[in-house]
């Protein structure tokens, strides 16, 4: 029997539990210009999952119920008119509700033509997407720099890691074991900080301080307050979201407002949402995709295996808890 099942929230509410359910659909024909493609791998986003379910993605205005999941790769099975791609065509798409389900049907001109399915591609698009853009197009990073990047062996901070090596640039990665700092010195940092080992304000006090030519930061709180007080002049901090407290709301802060140590510095603080600069992932991705068959560019996929759509939660968690190393992926091959 064919299963063709998707994840959907079906009330605003905190965890997959309380928000979701996974229901069975029927197969449908895709329209003009449209395929049908069979889902083999999800990139997991336990992060943004959580703000979805409750309705706070600030972009994209969600009302239950909704699918969710948004990178996926996976074979084109069918095809409408007017599509020049063609079955058996190996693609990777991104798109809210695309990724927690067997099949989708998108708009043939959407997707991203890659050489085989397999879940390397999902910590390219749109992720690697994202660590590209984020370094050009808002850190402005330049050659020589001195870059320090937080969640340093994650999906997106393995990335960011490699980029900035090979822009020639210094990097300093921030991590949580021993593990992990293996993996990011191993990617060419020459300084990996242990965050459960090691106090991060006072490392980069000690060893960094006013040289930091651009931080980048995805966790917030503590970390993202000891980038701002070692930036250097002209130095740039990237937000690119804020895990610490994303799910439980940010925590007041009393302390100087944050201009009081920009403005002597010229430095600034930028947010990086990569929704709003759509017009540069297509060339992002064809750049990352040649630095991937070039050799230039890996990427790792967490060696924990997750299964089918109910191993949705346990995956999430995985994540969440910070015990993944690179992307962590659902794969949904088996079901058919």
């Amino acid at each position: 029997m064919i299963k063709n099942e998707k994840v959907v929230v079906h009330r605003c509410a905190r965890g997959y539990k309380a928000a979701t359910h996974v229901v069975s659909e029927a197969i449908t024909k895709p329209g003009k210009g449209e395929i049908r493609i069979r889902n083999h791998f999800a990139g997991v986003n336990g992060l943004f999952d959580q703000m979805a379910m409750q309705g706070r993605v600030g972009y994209i205005p969600l009302s239950a119920p909704f699918d969710l999941g948004v990178e996926a790769v996976g074979i084109i099975e069918a095809i409408g008119e007017d599509v020049s791609l063609n079955i058996g065509d190996a693609v990777a798409t991104t798109n809210l509700g695309g990724a927690y389900r067997h099949r989708q049907i998108i708009d043939a001109t959407k997707v991203y033509l890659i050489p085989k399915a397999i879940p390397e591609y999902l910590a390219i698009v749109p992720t690697g997407i994202s660590a590209l853009v984020a370094l050009e197009q808002v850190a402005e990073l330049k050659q020589g720099e001195l870059v320090v990047i937080s969640a340093a062996a994650g999906g997106l901070g393995h990335i960011w890691v490699q980029l900035a090596v090979n822009m020639g640039c210094r990097v300093i990665g921030i991590a949580g074991g021993d593990d992990k700092c293996a993996f990011v010195e191993s990617l060419g940092a020459e300084r990996c900080i242990n965050y459960k080992v090691e106090n991060i304000k006072e490392v980069l006090s000690s060893l960094y301080k006013d040289v930091i030519n651009v931080a980048v930061d995805t966790v917030g709180g503590v970390i993202f307050d000891a980038m701002v007080d070692n930036i250097a002049p002209l130095g740039r901090v990237v937000v690119s979201g804020y895990a610490s407290e994303i799910v439980d709301g940010a925590k007041p802060v009393l302390h100087p407002r944050i201009y009081s140590k920009l403005y002597w510095k010229g430095a600034s603080v930028r947010g990086f949402m990569n929704a709003l600069l759509a017009e540069y992932h297509r060339d992002a991705a064809e750049r990352l995709f040649a630095m991937m068959t070039e050799g230039k560019l890996s990427v790792a996929i967490d060696e924990t295996s997750f299964k089918g759509l109910e191993a949705l939660p346990r995956a999430a968690e995985h994540m969440m808890k910070g015990l993944n190393i690179g992307k962590t992926v659902l794969d949904l091959r088996e079901a058919q």
